[in-house]
């Protein structure tokens, strides 16, 4: 019987915590306003990569940045990653509606080319959001 008063107890304990959670996300903004398509395979001079045209379709200029780029084919597993950073005092890194190119290693990434190369939509293209600023307008 105290167990279950416990367990009661508990669960009336949490849902204002539940509450405020969930109202939080609900009024919060995207927490990543960045979407992404893919353009072309790339050779470039630090190798051949797969270029993604990321997209702020935010409100807000986006400054400080740090991305976690993941190709992943159709069972979720990465083929390929790689990480952005950008916190160049003075400048913006996107600015609202504008766009910047981004790519995967390709060299090194056997199955990750081949996956670019004959069905790019089968590709999963994630982008990990870990640090993100947003300029007021």
């Amino acid at each position: 019987m105290d167990t279950c008063k416990n367990l009661r107890m508990l669960i009336l304990g949490l849902l204002p915590i539940l509450a405020l959670v969930f109202l939080t996300n609900l009024y919060a903004e995207d927490a990543s306003p960045l979407k992404a398509q893919f353009k072309e395979i790339r050779e470039t001079s630090f190798g051949t990569y797969g270029i993604y045209t990321i997209t702020n379709v935010g409100q807000r200029d986006i400054d400080d940045v740090i991305l976690y780029l993941y190709l992943k084919d159709k069972n979720g597993d990465t083929l390929s990653s790689m990480a952005v950073t950008d916190s160049t005092p003075g400048l913006v890194w996107l600015r609202a509606g504008e766009s910047s190119e981004q790519g995967v290693p390709l060299d090194r990434y056997k199955a990750a080319r081949v996956l670019l190369e004959t069905n790019p939509d089968e590709g999963n293209f994630v982008i990990e959001v870990k640090n993100m600023t947003f300029m007021n307008q």
